[in-house]
């Protein structure tokens, strides 16, 4: 837990609203002999859904080094939406929108 606070700058990583299901649903693999390789495909199918999520939220790390809670999640919905998660996310912090708590 303390690894999580220092490498997410004193905040700890939420997950998406999905983690907690997608885990439960591959440890049903674990417990039924389904091998290691079947668990890689399951995450090689999770990693290709999302991997615009994921490309569009390294690449905003590279150029921020940091991102809050807000800001992930909004790159995250703006993609969803098909909108211009790059323009939106300028506006939003140039407007110092208020922030959550990210507890």
């Amino acid at each position: 837990m303390e690894a999580d606070r220092i490498a997410f700058n004193g905040m700890i990583p939420l997950g998406g609203d999905e983690d907690e299901e997608m885990a439960t649903f591959l440890r049903q693999y674990l417990s039924s002999g389904e091998t290691l390789e079947m668990l890689r495909i399951e995450a090689m199918k999770i990693v290709r859904k999302n991997w615009k999520h994921i490309s569009a939220v390294a690449e905003e790390l590279q150029n921020a080094k940091i991102l809050c809670k807000e800001e992930w999640e909004l790159i995250v919905d703006w993609i969803d939406e098909k909108k211009n998660w790059k323009e939106k996310l300028q506006f939003f912090r140039m407007n110092d929108l208020p922030m959550k708590s990210n507890k």
